[in-house]
């Protein structure tokens, strides 16, 4: 009885839908559908898998700032010895027995599976009815996130036809993010009859190829340098609203962009220099084997390139590769049938599915990698979550060269800011760019845009609300990107640091003009 009221149901709402013009949006309506949503990692682990009574694994309950505390001591102690003996090993056997017990639980064995019952505690053949949203929690698919992406696509497979199954509707749509590209990814390339189930499939800043910052970290490439920190603190001042005031924005800026100037930044990187290169070689691997690494998931978000790098890094004798060979094996097998196959498979289903890919850009990475120049939603880099777009360095515009070479035919594809050419994705089309979002961030007008491509027939063309370049503003709506960035000089000339000095001095009058008016009139 309950299979035919929800069958009932579903075909009314299907007829309904497909005789009612979209709302608010340009192209065809299409049918309304039960719409799937894989999450990025980091929902709740259980200690038991299915029971959402049992104790919670993830996120950790430790008290980091305790644990932290405590290791304050012993650290200092080592590291005050280390800097004079320069051997850094015990300061890192002190870190990793800090840390390495806020990881215990949630670690997986070394063939990459749970050692315990653990894992999400969601029922995962239950079905839901939610066909106009997917941010919420009924449609989520409940999949363990530690697992590999090509373990936890059979079970969105199985979870796809159940709810064909109970609801009685031809398709679903999928709505993938971050890590969820991955297993949406996964699913496409390993279920041959993902094409008659599934409608469409947002790809939301997947990490299908890879993440550069988990790339170069798993390979030990640490690089920390005074140029690197000031463009990152410049951007947490300006963008992240650290300072509200735009004159004390400008002060900070410059002041930091002075101090590198005179090199006071450099003095403090030549200092941390020898014990980044031992927490690099002696610290980081232990840490890796024992929380993230131990996931085939996040290996899944090294890049192809990175791979092999990193895993003679992480399991750098032969006892340890041998130990850790189930792990290795599922990271090798994810690179070479899905990761590298990616961009190929979704345009050869592009005619079959309705394929759209949401990524970001114009946010700088965290300034501890040698590539931490490269345009980003702060997490992941532009061309990786785009599928191939070509992408200036961050801060940058592509060159002047370059775009001269473009075919004219291609240039309907280059942003408005110079910085991103979409002609090389794979599927320049359906590829959609969101300027000065963070990766975490999931505002109202994404999910909107979201909406718009589960419930119309659209491209980066047909809808003049949604052209190919967003910019996320904080608004309820995202805007379209209509011009080039200031670019900072780089300029370490004499009469550069004299110009520098200027604006500083202009930014203070500026800072104490605000402060002098700021004063009411009757005030003593």
């Amino acid at each position: 009885m309950k299979k035919k009221i929800i069958s009932v149901l579903l075909a009314t709402i299907l007829i309904f839908s497909a005789m009612a013009p979209a709302a608010s949006a340009v192209g065809e309506a299409k049918p309304i559908y039960p719409v799937v949503y894989v999450t990025g990692y980091g929902p709740n682990i259980f200690a038991v898998k299915g029971d959402m009574t049992s104790e919670i694994y993830w996120p950790t309950s430790e008290d980091l700032g305790a644990i932290l505390k405590e290791a304050i001591g012993p650290c200092l102690k080592e590291l005050a010895v280390a800097l004079v003996t320069d051997d850094f090993s015990k300061y890192c056997d002190e870190l990793y027995k800090a840390i390495h017990p806020i990881y215990e639980d949630i670690s997986l064995a070394p063939d990459g599976m749970p050692k315990d019952a653990s894992g999400r505690g969601e029922n995962p053949n239950h079905i839901f009815l939610m066909y106009d949203k997917y941010t919420g929690g009924d449609e989520t698919f409940p999949y363990d996130w530690r697992l590999s992406p090509e373990y936890s696509a059979a079970e969105l497979s199985t979870f796809v036809d159940t709810m064909i199954r109970e609801t009685g509707a031809p398709k679903v749509n999928i709505v993938a993010r971050c890590l969820g590209g991955n297993v949406l990814s996964a699913y496409l390339q390993n279920d041959p009859n993902a094409v008659n189930k599934v409608e469409t499939a947002v790809f939301y800043i997947p990490s299908t190829e890879g993440i550069g910052l988990f790339g170069q970290l798993f390979s030990g490439k640490l690089d920390i340098t005074a140029d690197n920190l000031n463009t990152y603190v410049e951007e947490l001042v300006k963008y992240q609203a650290l300072v509200d005031d735009p004159a004390v924005q400008d002060f900070l800026i410059v002041l930091i962009s002075i101090l590198e100037q005179i090199k006071f930044l450099s003095l403090a990187e030549s200092a941390f220099e020898k014990l980044i290169d031992e927490i690099g070689s002696n610290l980081i691997p232990r840490i890796i084997r024992r929380s993230y690494g131990s996931f085939p998931s996040f290996w899944s978000m090294v890049p192809a390139e990175d791979l092999e790098t990193a895993i003679e890094y992480v399991y750098n004798t032969p006892e340890l590769k041998e130990e850790y060979a189930g792990t290795i094996e599922k990271a090798r097998h994810y690179r070479d049938n899905v990761q590298l196959n990616a961009r190929k498979n979704i345009q050869e289903l592009s005619d079959k599915i309705d394929i759209k890919v949401i990524s970001k850009y114009n946010i700088p990475l965290m300034p501890i990698i040698p590539d931490c120049d490269k345009n980003s939603d702060g997490t992941a880099e532009t061309i990786y979550t785009s599928f191939g777009a070509t992408v200036s360095d961050f801060g940058k515009t592509l060159t002047a060269d370059y775009i001269a070479s473009m075919p004219e035919a291609n240039k309907k594809y280059l942003s408005a800011d110079e910085q991103i050419d979409a002609s090389t994705c794979a599927l320049p089309n359906e590829t959609w760019f969101i300027k000065n979002s963070y990766h975490d961030h999931f505002p109202a007008s994404i999910d909107k845009l979201i909406d718009t491509m589960l419930l119309t027939d659209m491209d980066i063309f047909s809808n003049p609300e949604y052209p190919q370049f967003l910019e996320d503003t904080g608004a309820e709506k995202l805007v379209p990107v209509t011009e080039k960035d200031e670019v900072r000089p780089d300029d370490n000339s004499f009469e550069g640091i004299i110009a520098l000095f200027k604006r500083f001095i202009a930014s203070m009058i500026e800072i104490f003009k605000k402060l002098f008016n700021s004063v009411p009139q009757n005030a003593a």
